[in-house]
């Protein structure tokens, strides 16, 4: 991943003093990146992307899945609000503007939280997965907002959480070395190469990712793999099984803790921001009002990459659908899940 210069920090007197924000700023000097108390003067420069560091409390939610679709029961930690990435497709262009991105730097709030959290899932004999990538690439910004060695360190001795980080980049030397709990995963999200170069600006190519991934693996990480958003095109078959026999090729199938299959989905306002024709198919609104593939397109794209990974990787390998509804779950995976519960130990049962 090229290393971005178009990046801020962002500091006034409402930001906290802890010794994480230090480390932020040594950081950033060492990157040659400003540092400005002013953190209104950037929001208007469109080519820029201040990082604010943000006093915002609030850490640890469940996964906003809507109740119309079978939900997996992944919890978020949101440390970041925002991402230095410009994916036209991204559903957080809808309602964050990532030209100030925030900072949640109260790590004392985010780890009490968590700790909390933990206890919590003890005492009911649960075990979730958690992660950071929903409002954010949990890596992008890592070399100079290191929340993951916090993160990984605080959950290294409990069995009780999953921690997964999702990044589209290849952003991983901060973490290799780090003592970690066996199944802490690093998973990557999936695409063609032509969708890529089309459609996912600043981020790394597939074969750079699936690189990081197999580093994971040899410094015993757990991987995972989103094909998420899979968008259609008249070559998309081939495209994906090219992906897909790469990372047959590259990565040992016991390190991977689970795939995930998704079409793309996005808000309607959505529709006036796309440029590419990429992204201009047949949709319909769901039962969410959120724009997406019909059904029949998407059971058909959904068996076609299914396809591909049982005959590159095995039927061995745990698949699971985002956000579909029961009976395409048991159409493409044969599986019935009676509830949300049912989904989430079929996912965490690794």
């Amino acid at each position: 991943m090229e290393r971005q210069s178009n990046l801020k920090i962002g500091i006034n007197i409402q930001s906290p003093k802890n010794n994480f924000v230090k480390e932020i700023l040594r950081r950033a000097q060492l990157n040659n990146i400003d540092i400005s108390e002013d953190v209104d003067t950037y929001s208007d420069n469109l080519r820029l992307k201040l990082l604010y560091i943000s006093p915002q409390k609030g850490f640890i939610r469940p996964c906003p899945c809507s109740k119309k679709y079978r939900c997996c029961g992944y919890f978020t930690i949101d440390t970041i609000e925002g991402c230095i990435f410009e994916c036209e497709y991204c559903i957080l262009r809808s309602f964050i503007d990532s030209s100030k991105i925030l900072i949640k730097a109260d790590v004392d709030e985010m780890l009490s939280e968590l700790n909390q959290f933990t206890s919590s899932l003890s005492k009911k004999g649960l075990r979730v997965r958690i992660g950071t990538g929903e409002l954010s690439d949990s890596l992008a910004l890592e070399h100079i907002i290191p929340f993951a060695p916090i993160l990984i360190e605080t959950t290294k001795n409990t069995d009780k959480v999953i921690l997964e980080f999702k990044t589209k980049s290849d952003n991983v030397e901060e973490i290799l070395e780090l003592p970690h709990h066996p199944l802490t995963t690093i998973s990557f999200s999936m695409t063609s190469t032509y969708l890529h170069q089309r459609l996912e600006i600043g981020t790394s190519s597939p074969t750079q990712r699936l690189l990081a991934a197999k580093r994971c693996t040899a410094h015993s990480y757990r991987v995972g793999f989103h094909f998420d958003p899979i968008i259609y095109y008249r070559d998309y078959v081939q495209d994906y099984e090219m992906i897909i026999r790469e990372l047959a090729s590259l990565i040992p199938l016991d390190a991977i803790s689970w795939i995930s299959l998704g079409t793309i989905r996005f808000n309607p306002i959505m529709l006036d921001k796309f440029t590419s024709d990429l992204l201009f198919g047949e949709y319909i609104m769901d039962k969410e009002k959120k724009m997406r593939y019909p059904l029949r397109l998407r059971i058909r794209m959904y068996k076609t990459i299914l396809d591909l990974l049982r005959t590159y990787l095995g039927d061995k390998i745990k698949v699971y659908l985002c956000m579909e509804l029961d009976m395409v779950n048991e159409l493409i995976l044969g599986k019935k899940f009676e509830n949300n519960y049912v989904l989430s130990k079929y996912i965490t049962n690794v």
